[in-house]
């Protein structure tokens, strides 16, 4: 069949994706939708500015697309296609979209490769090979001290903006004991909130040690215990 509707917009050939199966493109003004009758705009989101040199890959119900500015600045924007909402990233400057034999999303940036999706690893390449990442650790002083009594811990609550390829590792120490792993967090590049059950770990005090790699902020840790029993 042929259509006659507005096309890619030269130089914005790379936007082409295909996401549940629909197409999705970058026209002269905007990003289109095409669903085999007409195509319909989706980015009056993005405001009035003109983007140029699109390149986008889809993966997971969400279609990626990298954008020139009139500055002549790199953006990404996510649009969420089951939400139908648009997400602007953290300044991840993508130059172009590719997929392994697997079908998994990545995007290169000089000589970075960042994953998404299930493949949301960032792999550092440089010419020396793979960079390692640094590792870290923070660790608290003795905690629940102001109780006279036996007192269990019941949830740990952790909130940190990590990058992609970073971990994390929350552990607990009781009564100077060694540390035990409770849980464990994989960065995505976006901040997250974990609130961490923890199965009623009686004792006098305890400490909280959090450890990893890679790049990550720790923006608040908090916890709750419960007082038990005198002895």
């Amino acid at each position: 069949a042929i259509y006659e509707c507005r096309g890619v917009q030269k130089g914005s050939y790379k936007s082409l994706s295909i996401c549940n199966e629909y197409l999705l493109y970058k026209s002269v003004n905007d990003v289109c939708i095409f669903d085999g009758d007409n195509p319909t705009s989706i980015s009056k989101a993005l405001g009035n500015d003109k983007y140029t040199d699109a390149a986008a890959g889809s993966c997971l119900g969400k279609y990626y697309i990298s954008l020139v500015n009139e500055a002549g600045k790199r953006l990404l924007f996510t649009y969420d296609m089951e939400k139908g909402i648009w997400i602007k990233e953290d300044n991840l400057e993508i130059e172009a979209f590719s997929y392994n034999e697997s079908g998994e999303l990545y995007g290169r940036s000089s000589l970075k490769i960042y994953g998404f999706g299930h493949a949301n690893d960032d792999l550092d390449l440089t010419e020396d090979g793979y960079e390692k990442q640094v590792e870290w650790f923070a660790e608290t002083g003795e905690l629940g001290l102001d109780f006279y009594a036996k007192k269990y811990i019941k949830r740990i609550i952790v909130r940190a903006k990590m990058g992609y390829a970073s971990g994390m590792d929350i552990q607990v120490s009781t009564d100077e004991g060694e540390y035990k792993t409770i849980y464990n967090v994989r960065g995505t590049n976006n901040a997250g909130t974990w609130i961490i059950p923890v199965n009623r770990l009686r004792c006098d005090s305890f400490r909280i040690k959090l450890s990893g790699y890679g790049k990550c902020v720790l923006q608040n840790l908090a916890w709750e215990i419960e007082e038990g029993e005198i002895g």
